[in-house]
């Protein structure tokens, strides 16, 4: 693989670590960061893979603050995957069921 991809993270508060919209990748044989385009749905704690030259974004959790006292992690079923030939993100087939810490393999 020629890219290396970082998760970019914003702290709201100390122990809620919620994923921003946006990547960013690294390019060897350029030796270069590149910002990555916003992926539609900002999340945590989703399960990341790369396949056939693409990265994907599965799962997750969001933060549903119900008000100033409460606030519950809601877990997603939204998969979204990054294309590098375009620098677009393609939105994919849902989960059938919500998922988050969850880990991916390509075989």
């Amino acid at each position: 693989m020629e890219r290396i991809y970082q998760e970019k993270k914003n702290r709201k508060k100390l122990e809620q670590e919620l994923m921003e919209k946006n990547e960013t990748n690294y390019s060897r044989t350029k030796n270069k960061w590149h910002e990555c385009p916003p992926m539609s749905v900002g999340r945590a704690s989703p399960a990341v893979a790369a396949a056939n030259s693409r990265l994907y974004v599965i799962g997750g959790d969001q933060i549903n603050e119900a008000n100033d006292f409460y606030r519950a992690q809601v877990t997603i079923s939204h998969v979204e995957a990054y294309d590098p030939q375009i620098d677009s993100w393609i939105d994919c087939a849902p989960l059938p069921e919500s998922r988050s810490e969850s880990g991916a393999v390509v075989i």
